[in-house]
This record gives C-alpha cells, structure tokens and sequence, in this order.
C-alpha cells in the first residue's frame, strides 16, 4: 500500500548548546592520541602558511650526524608494539560494563558469539531465544545494547542496518541519507544514474553529492578493524619516571613537531591585499598553539594526580590500585569530568612497569560485599584463579565465586560473572579444550 507524503509544516522551539569552531577545535586537539594528532599537525603544517616547524640546533646537528631518518627514528622511540584484541574480546569487555543481570550476561555472550569476523549477526535473534530458551524479546534488547558498542555498526543484521547505525551515532542520520541508504544504494553507486535520482528525490546534484561522501565515509565492515595482518603500535603520551625517588609524569613532545609563528609571512601582514587571508590564517595559528599547549598542560595536570593517589601500584602492580572516581578527580583538580574524560581517553602512559592506558588508573568503587577491596584487586584474583584451572574441566562462575570466599573475599555470582566479561574471559564452556 502506498501512503503519499504531505508535507507537514511545524514550528518547535528548542534550546541547544554549541560549541564555537574554535572551540570544537580545542575539544578535538584535547581528544586526539598522539599519534593521530601529529598527523592533524602536519595537515595544519601544509595547509596554513603562517604555521612553522621549528628545528633547533640540536635536531640540525642530529639530522647532519644520522640523517633524516635518524632525527625520526629518535623523535618515534616511544612507540610500542600494542596488543590485538579480538573483536569477540573487545565485544566482551564492553558488555560486562553495559549490563549487571546474569541472564543479559548470558544472551549478550551468546549474540557475541554469533557476531561474525565483519561485525554482522546473520542469525536471527528467534534462533539465539529458541537456544537459550528465553523470550525474543530480551534478546532483541539486549541486541540493542550491543549494537551501542564500538567499533560503531557492530550487531548489525545487514549493511542498510550497519551503514544507518553509523549515521546515527554521528548524529547525521539526515531524511535524505536514511533515504539513499534503505532505498537507493544500488543506483547511488553508478553516477550515470544521479540525475535521475535526484529528480526522484527532489534533491539537487550539490546535495546528492554531499550525501554520496557521508557514506563512502562509513565503515561497511566494522568488525575488520580488528582482523588486521599489520602491527599496531602505541604512541605514550606521558613518561612515568622515578626522579630523585619521587615518581614525576613528563610529556611526549619529542613526538610531535614543535610549532612556532613564520616570520617571513608576518611581514607580508603589512599587505593590504594578502593582510586579510594572512590574518585570518595567523589568528588560527596561535589557536592551534595555545590548544596544543593547553591539551600539554591539561594531560599532565591529571596523570599527575593519577600517579600520586596511584602511587602504590608502582611498587605492588596492578593488585593495590584505590579506587577513584572520574567525578573525584574532577572535584581534586576543579575540572569538569567530562574534560578528564576526553583527556584520558585514547591516552597511554609509559610507567616502569610497562605501557599502560590512563583510564586503568580510574577503578570505580570498592566492592560493597567486600570492603576495603578494589575491583582491581578482586580481578586480579579471579584472574589467579583461572591460571591454576583445568583447561580439561574449568571453573563455572559459581566455582569461582566459592574459591574468591574462601580467599575472604565474598562477591555475587552475578559480580563474577561482570568482571570475568570485564577481563575479557570467555565462559566455561568456551574456555574448555
């Protein structure tokens, strides 16, 4: 049945805050790895004249001394060969985060399982529910969750589903985009073909064209971004360092260009007719300085606190880290959580005991069945636990909740069950061999 469309006309008054380009800018250099932020340096470096690198004297004897691709090898030394996890793990980290109730757990497990090597579910939620014998409609739920996670698309059904997910998390799930992608993709895809579609969608070429790019931008196979043959390296941002027996946090800049103000277009300011287009590009110049600057400042203001109140894991590992919140941090440093959490994000410290991400410093709570008791700790524990496990017959999380009690440690099943899926652990019957 064909239902004609008419068009609606309302008036909606809403209130919304944005941010400035400017400020967008800061909150994006503040964001960006290392890695991923030399390579915005070097786009910036090619596209705004008024932006040098600069070299100092030291660097000019180094490159005369190595040549060039020693002066980099030396700027990159920091970089370390980073784990791969397997999409099925990183799915796993994430869902015992997102969900506390032990038959979740378990349906979310199961989807998981069924999730393929792109990313995609091909068996329909009716299947995993005749398996588990639950409803369908707990596992199409808990589908929902799963489809929040990242690599964004992930859970999808098919690509339209994949491809729309992605809009909609970029917050660009435009009518005409959802349009091109559940009807049109087919003809999207053969340009001669674009006039045609254009005239059906009473759209402009201009327009058409636009909508083309924010697909091809898309992932069509999320999952693959962990199937990768080629190493993965790990830029630090930070350096822990004992420095006279007191642990001091110092900044990676040795990796990134070194910025200054060129001279030589400064005196061409003077020009009336290039002074406008220059100024313009001095002024975006110093933001991305200053940004740059604060992002510096910013980062080791917080890994600072971070290793001080973390002090002990230092010396003991991972087992003795305190619990500490986003939102204690924010009030310790007079900052705003959600700028911590954009500053650690993505962000790795390079400590005496290895390379670490800055968020494993962030424990949440004590565990309220046990006291005095970091999560940290008590993973560490079940992770002791696992080891000493028959790989012919090993533990179900009620064994290992009767094992952490005779350790003094006294959890849920459930708790188990959320931290082994926080470790990355598959379940009993998919650890057997």
């Amino acid at each position: 049945m064909n239902i004609p469309l008419r068009p609606d006309l309302s008036q909606v008054q809403q209130q919304q805050l944005r941010l400035s380009p400017k400020l967008q800018q800061s909150v994006l250099i503040l964001e960006l790895p290392l890695a991923e932020l030399r390579e915005f340096i070097n786009k910036e470096l090619e596209e705004n004249p008024l932006l040098e690198e600069e070299t100092t004297p030291n660097e000019q004897d180094l490159q005369e001394d190595f040549g060039v691709e020693g002066a980099q090898s030396e700027r990159g030394f920091l970089q370390i060969q980073a784990p791969e996890p397997d999409l099925h793990t990183y799915l796993r980290l994430q869902l015992g985060m997102h969900l506390s109730s032990l038959e979740d757990l378990s349906i979310g497990e199961e989807i998981i399982d069924c999730i393929d090597d792109d990313g995609y579910l091909r068996i329909p939620p009716r299947e995993i529910a005749r398996r588990l014998k639950v409803e369908e409609k707990r596992v199409k739920e808990v589908l929902e969750i799963i489809k929040t996670f990242e690599p964004t698309g992930v859970g999808a059904r098919d690509l339209k589903e994949c491809l729309l997910i992605q809009l909609e998390e970029k917050g660009e799930a435009s009518p005409l985009l959802k349009e091109l992608i559940q009807n049109h993709l087919p003809l999207l895809s053969r340009r001669s073909q674009w006039k045609k579609l254009s005239q059906t969608l009473k759209c402009s070429l201009k327009e058409l064209q636009d909508a083309f790019q924010k697909i091809r931008m898309l992932e069509p196979k999320p999952g693959r971004l962990f199937s990768s043959s080629s190493p993965s390296y790990i830029i630090p941002d930070l350096v822990v360092k004992k420095v006279q027996g007191e642990l001091s946090v110092f900044s990676n800049k040795d990796y990134l260009p070194r910025l200054t103000l060129s001279q030589t277009y400064r005196e061409l300011l003077k020009d009336d007719q290039a002074g406008k287009f220059l100024r313009k590009k001095l002024s975006s110049a110093k933001w991305i300085i200053r940004c740059i600057e604060k992002r510096t400042e910013t980062l080791e203001k917080v890994a600072g606190f971070l290793v001080k109140r973390q002090e002990d894991f230092f010396e003991f590992g991972e087992a003795k880290l305190k619990p500490l919140s986003l939102a204690e941090v924010g009030k310790a440093l007079g900052m705003h959580e959600s700028t911590i959490s954009r500053a650690i994000r993505g962000k790795y410290v390079d400590t005496p005991l290895g390379v670490f991400p800055l968020k494993v410093f962030l424990t949440g709570n004590t565990s309220k069945k046990a006291p005095g008791l970091s999560e940290a700790f008590i993973k560490e524990e079940v992770k002791k636990i696992l080891k000493e496990e028959s790989k012919e017959k090993p533990y179900s999380d009620e064994e290992i909740t009767l094992l952490l009690k005779e350790r003094g440690i006294s959890i849920s099943r459930r708790t188990v069950t959320k931290y082994r899926l926080e470790l990355g652990i598959p379940s009993k019957s998919h650890r057997k061999e």
